[in-house]
């Protein structure tokens, strides 16, 4: 019983496959069987490991965790690179994940072997995937567009990325501990011992247990020996051109990717039977033009004398531009790993040939390394005439010379490969649509054996996002009625479409081969391929919305493309009219009145794509494409000294600095356009003058629309400026992090020049032309932003008193009953029941026969973790059915055949409950709202504030011929009436106070006196003066009530104007020492009713008169 219900509220995790799960055995302990321990080093074990599930042998890397967040970031990163690599001679990447275990106090004595047993022994240990969650946390690190708001996560803080992975100390690691994935060990001595106390060191609690949070790292398996190990034996002058190619190639991948490995030697580098090299040890591996930072220098040049893996790699294969006192501060890129390689080689080539010794060894190389580059005497330049030549290039202390990857591979000194030609021709047939053989060499590709299991087992890891898929319905439900309210109709255009130039420059495309052997992509966002299928459609007037997935590369190479998902609201009209802009910034606003985004500080950013060209055009061309690239960065403001120093790498001059620094304005529109008008010349402000007039009517009609939000100009804007060319742009957006992060929430423009993009060519016939504006929305943002607010709210609505107590409005609910039962043998009465229900218009879900019989305490639970609200109980042998009402948790007992009228009272009643609880609620979609058609779609005028319902209660007196006076019982349906009635009365006197056709009038006088006179007020004459002659009142105080009650009857008797002209309750006072004249200034309030409310001074309340 326990085990079925170990996951309460699991019903919801359906969409995230690959959501991390925690489980009560050690997933390392259970997948694995462990055979031998591999080797070790500063940041980790290796140890070969059986799978029990494919019965192949794996690599298990392991990795012991630091507390710190922005630790475990760093260390994350060996997995970023192995996941983005696919290529032969790299070490294959198969999938991680992270163990948490306490376990008791170990000596210091404990080796490796010993810890590793403590921790199998150890039977308190979770399991919990990262494949996706830790991958995702890496997209941050992932080099890509700045700009790409869809799929980037707000709540990832931006680290340096040049922190480097490192545990311990790096004095611990001697020359025969060299980090590898794979490689042996080779001493047992005091060292290793000093290694392993620090890799596993714990952190100790007051119960006196050690918490260890370790993750593990799977990887392919190489059987053999490193590439040390041939070196120290010997490589002849073939074996060494053979492996120095393949480390070029592999070298060529790495460096496309952006990544630098920083630890390239023999040790890092594993060979296999057939003599294929293949290189691992990614655990220094950075993205491209790393930044040395202080203090790293000295820490590798404590290593002069030892081969030691340090927090930049090992020092004799350390490239001099990483060692220079120079370099602090600087940048470098990928050729620090071919100067490492150039150092390889020599040692394939010299080892048993110049040296034999690893005292000579040292010697050799320390001469090697210095600027003259000064080869043995034994060096033979006559026979190793074009390896000298190579040595030479490789080691050049210039970077600047020193040659990449593929132009190394393009080198006359490189020996022919005889399968050059043969590769080349293949890639050629295979380009060639009109070759006879392409459809061949396609089929081939497909029809090949798909029947791998371990990657049908790691496809899905990484793909799917990480927002809450309990809340994803809600919000979507909410941004769907939003837009239909505001006229729009779902439109989803197909998923895949053929290569466009509009994603000629996007990096994370995800691009996928037919069967025919054409390219085809899945959607980047929702804009481009709606543009594609409308501007085709030939309509000209409507509006659009859609609410799916777009895509991006999976960070695991080959795997399940990540989903991202977002909305999208499109305006497509005969002329391009400002009013478009200004409803989607009025949409923008409404949608920032979401719970979670309510109360933060978003500001919608406005400008033009002519602004943003005019920039540019003052730069030269060759520095546009940096400077795209790096103003989203440079809008942020804690941002823009780290990205101006960038740009200054980059070539601009310190003047063109000072102009980017005079350009970034941000503020309100019209101070905005003055400051930017002041910068421009003559040219620039006749050629700007019409864009920034089109955005002033746009900010004029956007306050008209209901606009309440700050609107800016941000000149710099350049989100997605491709699409909106000549057109508005605009954004949603939010500093974080004290202003050194800029997150965005939603961007949309005009774009009516990627219409025309996919517009079919001109024929005789001209089409009308098309004009489109549209808006892109993060959906995973807003999802988060509604996950904060019932964090905080929910255990607020559950905290309020019986009668009051929700869930909140924003809470999913997946039903409105259960119908169960406590016994086995029910089923056909609890379908009779549910159809009936269904029947009704009330959902519910019934329990099926294996679940009968379990505890309804359990069920309850798990009616409230999926947002159930009662809870119908069949019993055997009687037709009274138990309704439990989850949240208050009271228990009704009613028949079945009144069940359906009690559940629609009880139902509406919580309604009830919702709609006056704190925050924006789910809306409804109101389509008696009348909409005004121009010659542009139809919009929508701004809605009037919406009253919530009242939360009616009925309350009837006990039956006084009954012994026990207890609430008097009345039927479910004249209840239910009798709540409706008074519903509506409240309501219709909340809309007349809120047009202001009520009066309130302040006045002055005793609490007791005021709620008796309240009373007679609107009486008759008759009444008012037996009122008068029973209280014993001052002269004074008798005139004063007179009045009063001759200032109520002239208000009540004045005539009313049209609503429009009031927007807020008439509002005046009296006091005893108010002369006659007040009655004829209470003319001008437009009210008439026959209620008034009066306010006392005294005690600060109000008192209706009816």
């Amino acid at each position: 019983m326990e085990a079925k219900n170990s996951r309460v509220g699991s019903f919801w995790q359906l969409r995230n496959l690959a959501l991390p799960t925690f489980q009560p055995v050690s997933r390392y302990l259970n997948d694995f069987e462990e055979v031998e321990f591999l080797g070790k080093g500063a940041f980790g074990v290796v140890v070969k490991a059986r799978n029990k599930l494919d019965e192949r042998f794996y690599a298990i890397k392991k990795i012991q965790l630091s507390s710190s967040a922005a630790e475990e970031e760093r260390t994350m990163r060996e997995i970023m690179a192995l996941s983005r690599l696919d290529h032969p001679h790299i070490v294959r990447y198969v999938t991680c994940w992270i163990e948490r275990t306490e376990m008791a106090t170990m000596a210091p004595s404990t080796d490796v072997s010993q810890d590793n047993h403590v921790l199998e022994s150890s039977a308190m240990t979770t399991s919990q995937h990262i494949d996706t969650s830790a991958l995702r946390s890496l997209h941050y690190l992932r080099l890509g567009k700045v700009d790409d708001f869809l799929s980037e996560d707000k709540e990832l803080s931006s680290n340096d990325e040049g922190d480097f992975i490192q545990f311990g100390d790096d004095d611990s690691c001697s020359e025969n501990d060299e980090s590898s994935d794979q490689s042996e060990t080779r001493d047992d001595g005091d060292e290793e011992h000093s290694s392993d106390s620090q890799l596993f060191s714990m952190t100790h609690d007051r119960s006196g247990d050690q918490k260890m949070r370790v993750l593990y790292i799977q990887m392919e398996y190489v059987e053999n020996q490193t590439l040390g190990d041939a070196i120290e034996h010997g490589l002849s002058v073939d074996q060494a051109w053979h492996i120095f190619r393949q480390m070029l190639e592999a070298l060529a991948h790495i460096a496309s990717l952006g990544i630098i490995h920083r630890d390239l030697k023999p040790s890092n580098v594993l060979m296999d039977a057939h003599g294929d090299i293949k290189i691992g040890d990614f655990g220094l591996a950075t993205t491209n033009f790393h930044t040395m930072e202080p203090g790293q220098r000295e820490s590798i040049l404590q290593g002069d004398s030892k081969e030691l893996t340090s927090g930049l790699g090992t020092f004799l294969y350390i490239a001099p531009e990483v060692l220079a006192k120079r370099s602090i501060g600087a940048r470098y890129n990928q050729k620090v790993d071919m100067f490492s390689l150039g150092i390889i080689f020599f040692e394939m080539l010299a080892s048993q040939r110049c040296y034999k010794t690893t005292m000579e060894r040292y010697q050799l190389l320390g001469d090697l390394r210095r600027p003259s580059i000064q080869f043995p005497l034994s060096w033979d330049k006559t026979r190793f005439s074009a390896q000298t030549d190579i040595i030479r290039m490789l080691l050049d202390h210039d970077p600047a010379q020193r040659p990449t990857p593929m132009a190394m591979l393009r080198s006359p000194l490189l020996p022919p490969k005889m399968e050059n030609e043969f590769v080349q021709e293949l890639v050629r047939l295979a380009a060639n649509p009109t070759s006879v053989h392409r459809h061949e060499l396609i089929h081939a590709l497909f029809s090949r054996p798909q029947n791998d299991v371990l990657r049908d087992y790691t496809f899905d890891t990484g793909a799917q996002g990480d927002e809450d898929d309990v809340l994803v319905g809600v919000v979507c439900r909410t941004l769907r009625e939003i837009f239909q309210c505001r006229g729009a109709v779902p439109v989803h255009p197909p998923l895949l479409f053929p290569p466009s130039d509009v994603y000629s420059t996007e990096p994370n495309m995800v691009s996928l081969l037919d069967k025919t052997g054409n390219v085809v992509f899945l959607p980047f966002d929702l804009t481009v391929p709606f543009a594609r299928i409308c501007a085709r459609s030939g309509h000209t007037r409507f509006k659009r919305f859609d609410i799916s997935d777009v895509y991006r590369e999976n960070l695991l190479a080959g795997g399940q493309p990540r989903a991202v998902l977002a909305a999208s609201y499109d305006i497509i009209s005969q002329e391009a009219d400002p009013a478009s802009e200004a409803e989607i910034l009025a949409l923008m606003d409404e949608l920032l009145s979401i719970p979670g985004l309510a109360g933060e500080t978003w500001t919608v950013e406005l400008s033009h794509e002519m602004i943003l060209r005019t920039f540019l055009e003052r730069f030269p061309s060759r520095f546009h494409a940096v400077l795209l690239e790096a103003l989203p960065s440079y809008l942020a403001r804690g941002s823009d000294v780290r990205v101006r120093q960038q740009l200054s790498s980059a070539g601009l001059p310190a003047t063109l600095l000072d102009e980017i620094d005079a350009w970034n304005l941000r503020g309100d529109f019209d101070p905005t356009v003055h400051q930017l008008m002041s910068l421009l010349t003559p040219v620039e402000r006749a050629r700007l003058a019409e864009p920034l007039a089109y955005l002033s009517q746009v900010t004029r009609l956007a306050r008209q629309f209901g606009m309440h939000h700050p609107l800016c100009l941000v000149p710099l804007f350049s989100h997605t400026h491709k699409h909106y060319r000549n057109g508005t742009m605009m954004a949603v957006t939010k500093m974080m992090n004290g202003g050194k992060h800029r997150d965005i929430l939603a961007v949309g423009g005009r774009y009516d020049e990627l219409l025309r993009c996919f517009a079919y060519p001109q024929t005789t016939h001209t089409p009308e032309e098309q004009h489109a504006v549209g808006l892109q929305i993060a959906v995973g943002k807003m999802v988060k932003a509604v996950a904060r607010y019932q964090k905080v709210y929910v255990p607020r609505f559950l905290g309020r008193p019986e009668q009051e107590r929700t869930l909140g409005p924003w809470t999913p609910r997946r039903c409105e009953c259960y119908i169960a039962s406590s016994q086995p043998g029910l089923l056909d009465a609890k379908i009779q029941v549910c159809t009936t229900l269904w029947a009704s218009g009330i959902s519910a879900d019934l329990q099926y026969e294996c679940g009968a019989g379990e505890s309804p305490e359990i069920t309850a639970s798990t009616c409230r973790a999926e947002g159930i609200l009662f809870l119908v109980l069949v019993r055997m042998h009687t037709s009274v059915l138990k309704v439990k009402e989850v949240i208050t948790r009271t228990e009704h007992e009613v028949a079945r055949d009144e069940l359906t009228v009690f559940l629609h009272d009880r139902i509406a009643r919580q309604r009830r409950i919702d709609q006056t609880s704190v925050g924006p609620r789910p809306r409804e979609t109101d389509t008696t709202k009348p909409s005004s058609s121009t010659k542009g779609p139809a919009s929508l005028a701004p809605a009037s504030c919406h009253v919530p319902r009242p939360n009616v209660h009925v309350m009837l007196p006990g039956r006084i011929d009954r012994p026990r006076r207890s609430e008097r019982r009345v039927k479910p349906t004249k209840r239910h009436s009798i709540a409706e009635k008074a519903t509506n009365d409240a309501l219709h006197l909340a809309e007349m106070i809120q047009n202001g056709i009520v009066p309130v009038i302040v006045v002055e006088m005793a609490p007791g006196l005021l709620h008796r006179f309240a009373s007679v007020a609107l009486a008759t004459d008759d009444m008012f003066k037996t009122f008068l002659n029973e209280e014993k009142l001052n002269s004074d105080e008798r005139e004063y009530v007179k009045k009063l009650r001759l200032c109520i009857q002239d208000a009540l008797e004045v005539d009313t104007p049209p609503l429009a002209a009031s927007t807020a309750p008439s509002s005046f006072s009296i006091s005893p020492n108010t002369t006659s004249s007040f009655a004829a200034s209470a003319t001008t309030a437009p009210v008439a009713s026959s209620r008034v409310i009066l306010y006392s001074m005294k005690d600060r309340k109000f008192i209706l008169c009816s």
